[in-house]
């Protein structure tokens, strides 16, 4: 419910190693402004210390990085360039692991 109600750009990021369904979950979230990266190989911990036996570290930081990146260069800064917003739409390929979903 508190998702419904919110008026900030989200993006629900999860890796599919211990989240598999994170795409049924993401439906279920009654907000439109919200998107999805699901990263084949992720765990837990490739958003934190990069300990997954399923993905290398300096791989696994560059694919959350490089969306992080976007989504502050987007609405943070108002950067609408084409590598921008086409990597946050998944039009630009950040990783063949990395696929985006939209709203």
């Amino acid at each position: 419910q508190g998702y419904a109600t919110s008026v900030t750009p989200m993006m629900f990021q999860a890796g599919l190693e211990e989240y598999g369904n994170a795409k049924k979950h993401w439906e279920a979230i009654p907000y439109t402004d919200i998107s999805l990266v699901e990263i084949s190989g992720g765990c837990h911990q490739t958003f934190a210390l990069g300990a997954c036996s399923t993905l290398p570290a300096e791989e696994g930081f560059a694919i959350v990085g490089a969306f992080n990146l976007a989504m502050g260069r987007h609405h943070v800064l108002g950067d609408a360039s084409e590598m921008t917003v086409g990597i946050l739409n998944g039009d630009v390929s950040v990783s063949e692991r990395a696929v985006v979903s939209l709203k």
